[in-house]
């Protein structure tokens, strides 16, 4: 396709975009995402996808970008997927501590191991069952759990170990 086809279909299906962005407003709030910066990456999106376009294969041009802009925010909403707190006041800002970046002296954080953990929460870590205990204490050296059965294992166990200590914190109030 030679480049005044191509910005001619780009201009006549302009308001795609437009709409696009209406539709999806709410996610790109949630994420946090300029509306410029979102309407620039659909834009490059929508001159790809016109060039990718085949007449044999889709029944229309509008259609087919209307389908690839709602894939690209899609693959927004995966890029810039919303970690953090939920349910704190929005006037709130909450003090972030990233622990793969150092502090302000130039040192890293310490990221607790099992003997950092004092005698109680080390026993208590002991009396999981075992395939609980080797799972939990796999994640806690940084090992990725990926298996479904082993996730599950690691769901009972950070259970466990939170009704442990949410009866430790009863017991020190």
């Amino acid at each position: 396709m030679d480049t005044i086809a191509r910005n001619n279909a780009f201009e006549s299906n302009r308001h795609l975009l437009h709409g696009c962005i209406k539709r999806n407003y709410p996610l790109i709030s949630a994420l946090r995402l300029e509306v410029e910066d979102v309407f620039q990456d659909l834009s490059l999106r929508m001159c790809r996808s016109i060039e990718r376009f085949d007449k044999d294969q889709c029944r229309s041009l509008p259609f087919f970008l209307y389908h690839e802009l709602q894939h690209e925010i899609l693959n927004m909403r995966r890029r810039h997927k919303p970690y953090g707190m939920v349910g704190v006041p929005r006037d709130t800002s909450p003090d972030v501590v990233y622990l793969d970046h150092p502090k302000a002296d130039g040192t890293y954080w310490d990221i607790p191991a099992e003997e950092d953990f004092d005698v109680s929460t080390r026993e208590f870590i002991q009396s999981l069952p075992e395939d609980e205990r080797n799972v939990f204490i796999r994640k806690m050296n940084g090992e990725a759990i990926r298996k479904k059965t082993e996730r599950s294992l690691l769901a009972s166990a950070r259970g466990r170990l939170a009704e442990f200590f949410s009866e430790r914190t009863l017991e020190y109030v």
